[in-house]
């Protein structure tokens, strides 16, 4: 089965949620006897050139890019405001020369399905029907409008929050507009699948999570040297700096006496006002970008994920659970995962839950150890990457009989 996967950015390096959710599903195909190719987008914010791509990655597939300028350009923001009924987040990924390199590499190759990877990438299916019989599968990786509601919702500024309003509403109206014009659904999570219907979807579904490498399973160490917290994200992202600085404000600072433990931030793209912040915090030890985030977990045995708004998986929950770490998340970070509070995860939904679920791990870590072993346990049986490739090569191969 020949498979083309388009992509809003080049999933390299595996530094986000999405760079692995994208990655670990080529992957899982391409050892079910999937011939992948991908184009790429290869934004500003992301760029990486195909030629630095490590030699296993080049082995799993054929590799495109075309670099994108997808910077934020305060004119045609505005343009966008007044003229256009795109939301401007999306609208800044359409480009003559992507539109070029996909209907050249649609003339060349006859593909059994086009992978759309997010929404920004179905704004080219008109170009994908029109040089292509391929089927069209919607991979959403998350449900964008209620990214943009839940970040309206929490914001104070008036004038942002207008207009984190009028990006949610075209959100949407887009959403609900590329209902069933795909051939197959890809939730990434059961819960996104029923949003998608409830706007909806008729066409076929088939839910698949991002997976984690089953062999790749690190044995787990004991650690001796006492608990210690760790935060890892993208912290250019928004939702994860608001929940970060909520954590360290209404958690952090009321809970911790000095010198007792360490909290330890670690992510890529922090802008100088927020280093600023996590530097000037007493006992947090701010990392920056590390170089192995598996190591960096592996030295924290508890991990927070406090989030408030955003959509989707959670892909670095997957990764602590299967390293056995103890997770701490507030409800949202866990939506869509199938957990259980208190069983395999630790669910804190205010601030006072937080620092009580804390406050009992620092006084005796000991009797949460079965929480990390339970989450490590879960793993095998719900995000085994080969088992799930198989699923959707499996799915995907009953619809071209």
């Amino acid at each position: 089965m020949n498979i083309l996967q388009l992509t809003p950015k080049l999933p390299y390096p595996l530094h986000d949620g999405s760079a692995i959710a994208v990655w670990n599903l080529t992957n899982g195909l391409s050892v079910n006897n999937c011939s992948i190719t991908i184009l790429a987008m290869n934004t500003d914010k992301h760029y990486s050139p195909i030629e630095n791509l490590p030699p296993a990655m080049k082995q799993v597939c054929i590799w495109h890019s075309v670099y994108l300028n997808t910077r934020i350009n305060p004119l045609n923001a505005l343009l966008n405001l007044f003229f256009s009924k795109l939301p401007y987040n999306i609208e800044r990924f359409y480009s003559r020369d992507f539109g070029h390199e996909l209907e050249s590499l649609l003339q060349k190759e006859k593909f059994d399905f086009i992978q759309c990877e997010g929404l920004p990438t179905l704004i080219y299916l008109p170009l994908m029907r029109k040089y292509s019989t391929a089927k069209i599968a919607y991979r959403a990786h998350n449900i964008e409008s209620e990214i943009w509601e839940r970040k309206a919702g929490r914001e104070k500024n008036t004038l942002k929050k207008f207009y984190f309003n009028i990006i949610a509403k075209r959100l949407l109206t887009l959403e609900e507009s590329i209902i069933n014009k795909y051939d197959v659904l890809i939730p990434i999570t059961d819960r996104d699948a029923e949003v998608l219907r409830l706007m909806g979807n008729k066409k076929p579904v088939c839910v698949v999570p991002s997976g984690y490498n089953i062999d790749m399973m690190p044995e787990i160490v004991p650690n001796k040297a006492g608990p210690s917290i760790g935060y890892i994200g993208s912290l250019d992202w928004t939702p994860n700096q608001e929940g970060l600085l909520w954590f360290i404000e209404k958690v952090w600072k009321p809970l911790i006496k000095p010198g007792n433990i360490k909290f330890h931030v670690a992510g890529r793209n922090a802008p100088p006002w927020l280093e600023k912040i996590l530097q000037n915090t007493w006992d947090l030890e701010y990392e920056g970008e590390v170089e192995d985030a598996q190591t960096f977990m592996m030295n924290h045995p508890i991990m927070v994920v406090p989030l408030f708004s955003g959509s989707g998986m959670r892909v670095k929950i997957v990764e602590g659970m299967a390293l056995g770490r103890v997770i701490i998340s507030t409800p949202l970070g866990i939506e869509g995962l199938p957990v259980t509070d208190k069983l395999n995860i630790l669910i804190a939904s205010d601030s006072k839950s937080f620092r009580e679920i804390l406050g009992s791990i620092i006084t005796d870590p000991s009797k949460y150890d079965s929480i990390g072993n339970a989450a490590r346990s879960l793993i095998p049986e719900k995000f085994d990457n080969i088992e799930l490739g198989k699923k959707l090569a499996n799915f995907y191969s009953a619809l071209i009989k």
